[in-house]
């Protein structure tokens, strides 16, 4: 009970720190604490200085995730977690990937990409980027992450894929297996 607490209380202060001035340190929160057996979709790659910016998600599960229209929520903003709502039915297999390109207002999304948004884009000097889903009528967290500064031609990503860890990658891999 104390050590819950104290991780309630240490998450506390340091949303508290980071909203205050809307920075996001290179705070890395990994899979779910309490994992959902029916949704493995974790922030796994991002790309904040591409043209398009785009963020990878990827299904560490042995089953396929089900993504249905107006239930999976993606955001740049801890305030406002729902700037892109998915709406389509996408199915992730195992161990697969999907992609969220974000676009210049006019653009077109890259070749066969089934996510856009021009709601929002990443900022290259680092921010989150949070992933919510709806499950019995409540939005819940499934996944977020703060990635930091980022110069042209690099990436930050799980490595491995879905893994504990992440790195700047020199060898970004939209849609594919990451690369150190």
């Amino acid at each position: 009970m104390k050590g819950t607490l104290a991780v309630i209380a240490l998450l506390g202060f340091l949303m508290v720190a980071c909203l205050e001035d809307r920075k996001f340190p290179p705070v890395i929160i990994d899979k779910p604490v309490n994992p959902q057996e029916d949704f493995t979709l974790v922030v796994n790659e991002v790309v904040s200085t591409g043209t398009p910016d785009w963020i990878e998600f990827y299904n560490y599960g042995d089953k396929a995730v089900q993504i249905k229209s107006n239930e999976v929520f993606i955001s740049d903003d801890v305030m406002d977690t729902e700037r892109f709502i998915v709406d389509t039915n996408l199915v992730v297999a195992p161990k697969g990937f999907v992609v969220l390109e974000c676009l210049e207002t006019g653009a077109s999304p890259s070749d066969g990409i089934s996510l856009f948004t021009d709601k929002f884009r990443l900022s290259a000097s680092g921010e989150g980027v949070y992933l919510k889903y709806l499950k019995n009528n409540q939005k819940v967290w499934a996944d977020s992450l703060a990635f930091p500064a980022m110069t042209a031609n690099v990436s930050f990503a799980r490595i491995p894929d879905g893994g504990n860890t992440f790195q700047i990658s020199s060898n970004p891999t939209k849609g594919l297996p990451n690369k150190p």
